[in-house]
């Protein structure tokens, strides 16, 4: 795990585009060639999980700050943890999310939050095992493309 590069911009949009289902998504898809980068995304807060020595990058998972006060400094998010179909089941998503942890750590926070949409059973899952408790549940929250409408759960844990 390390944090992504410029390099890495086509290739995680790529990855992007093509391995939300539908039914985990809560926004449209990304064109292959849309800035996966930018203001509010820039590399260094994405972590890559990369198969060596071959350079493919096997999932994602970026830090975010929910809100820029210095009341909820203590706080980071973690946001978008997508594992590729080809290697899911590897405990990649595990690795990520304890890269992510780690690293909010060494920035500073006490607690990270994390959030997935109800139908997401396998993040939900890796979530409570891994020590993330329910915080707050948004009833029918997104509409998915096929029109049903999802809760969008919020989890938390305490590193510190």
């Amino acid at each position: 795990m390390h944090p992504a590069g410029p390099e890495n911009e086509h290739a995680l949009a790529t990855l992007e585009n093509a391995a939300w289902a539908l039914e985990l998504r809560a926004r449209p898809r990304m064109g292959v060639d849309e800035p996966f980068f930018g203001p509010s995304r820039p590399p260094a807060d994405v972590l890559v999980a990369v198969e060596e020595p071959d350079g493919v990058i096997l999932g994602h998972i970026d830090l975010a700050r929910q809100f820029t006060v210095p009341s909820n400094a203590h706080v980071i998010r973690l946001l978008g943890l997508l594992v590729s179909p080809a290697a899911r089941g590897q405990g990649i998503g595990a690795k990520l999310l304890a890269a992510g942890i780690e690293e909010a750590r060494v920035r500073g926070a006490r607690k990270v939050e994390v959030r997935a949409l109800a139908t997401n059973a396998t993040a939900i899952d890796l979530y409570l095992r891994t020590g993330f408790v329910e915080e707050a549940r948004f009833r029918d929250e997104f509409a998915l493309t096929d029109g049903r409408m999802v809760d969008d759960v919020w989890f938390s844990r305490w590193i510190g």
